[in-house]
Order: C-alpha cells, then structure tokens, then sequence
C-alpha cells in the first residue's frame, strides 16, 4: 500500500530526487514526443506529437514491429542512456492511465503485484524523474511537487517514456494524455516530503491509477 505524507516522511531516502525538487530541476527537462510508429493503431497521435488520445475506430497505419498492438500505449521517440532527466504528463481528470519507462526491446510495463497509492487527491500532472545512473525512477504530482513514488532498479539499457491511456470506459476515461513543455526555468524550488516506499523488483516501470 502507499504510504500518504502525512503519515510518513523521511526526508533524504531518495537523495537524487531530493536533489532534483530543492535545486528546482535546473538542467534536467527533457523535450519529449511521441513517435507515431511505435502507437498502438486506436491512438490518433497530433501533428506536434506531444498529446494521445483514442479514436472510436482502429486506423489503417503501416507496420511496425515496435508498435504496440495488445494495449492503448505509445512510446516517446526519445530515449535515455545515461544521466538525470524529468518530463511531466497532464492526465487530467482520467479514471484510469498508465506512465513509466520501457526498454526498446522486451518491454516489461508493469511491476507485480501492482501497488495501490493512497492519495488525497489524484493528480492532474503527473512529473516522471529518471536517474540511469542512480537506478532511480521517482513519479510526483507537477502541481504540489509531492512525491507519489519511487522505483529503484539497476538500469543496463536505453530506456524510452511510456504512456498509456487504458480503455475509454464508456467515455468515463476519454480525455487525452498531453505532455508538458518544460524548461529549466519551470520547476520552482519547492519543499518535498518522501514517504518510506520503493520498490525493488525487477520490472523497469511503474503502474499508478489515481485513486
């Protein structure tokens, strides 16, 4: 179960992204799109690339041994080999979605078992920091700066943003994905609190619902 901050802090058990929210970012933002060739058929991808949504009808598109054909998912075009990089993802008022990081090959999105979160309030933004080096793959809310969870892993390869709009529920759950502009100049040095919560398995992503 997830821990709230309220019930827990334990400031400085994740250095890195402790790091990361008291210097504000400064350096880190990645420019990210979406590439078209690795969406899953139901996604209409813009022609800027940097929202998702589904489609009430599958598309006609080229094949692509890398394109997702089991589940509404997309993979950014840029990926990460080494160093500190954070994006940050509008989900809105979604029931349901899915974000993480993926390996080009053998994709591996979701740890097991799930691990539910506690949260006040779901999350309109939701920030992604990844540390290659440190092993590190942290989720936090972009509006409070809050931390929701870290993922720690030995990480070997490149590894891509996932995303994932899950099904449309009846269009309870069709609001798109989008993902935010950063620059280093956008994160604002705010307090975090750390709750006493990483997960260790061997997965490369994480799986969060809001709550």
């Amino acid at each position: 179960m997830g821990v709230p901050a309220s019930q827990r802090s334990c400031r400085g058990v994740f250095p890195s992204f402790t790091s990361f929210c008291s210097f504000g970012g400064r350096g880190l933002p990645a420019p990210l799109t979406l590439n078209p060739d690795k969406a899953n058929s139901w996604l209409q991808l813009p022609e800027d690339l940097c929202s998702v949504w589904m489609e009430a009808e599958r598309q006609s598109l080229p094949e692509s041994r890398w394109r997702f054909d089991w589940c509404a998912s997309v993979l950014a075009a840029q990926g990460f080999a080494s160093g500190c990089r954070c994006w940050e993802v509008e989900v809105g008022d979604k029931t349901e979605w899915v974000l993480g990081v993926a390996r080009r090959e053998g994709y591996q999105v979701v740890t097991e078992p799930p691990t539910p979160l506690t949260l006040e309030h779901g999350p309109l933004t939701v920030g992604v920091y990844l540390d290659h080096e440190g092993g590190q793959v942290s989720f936090y809310d972009a509006g409070s700066m809050t931390h929701l969870y870290t993922f720690a892993h030995t990480f070997s390869e490149t590894l891509y943003p996932y995303f994932c709009l899950c099904l449309t529920d009846g269009g309870k759950n069709a609001e798109p994905m989008k993902i935010c502009q950063l620059t280093s100049q956008s994160r604002h040095h705010l307090p975090v609190t750390l709750p006493a919560h990483s997960d260790t398995s061997s997965t490369t992503t994480r799986h969060l619902h809001p709550s």
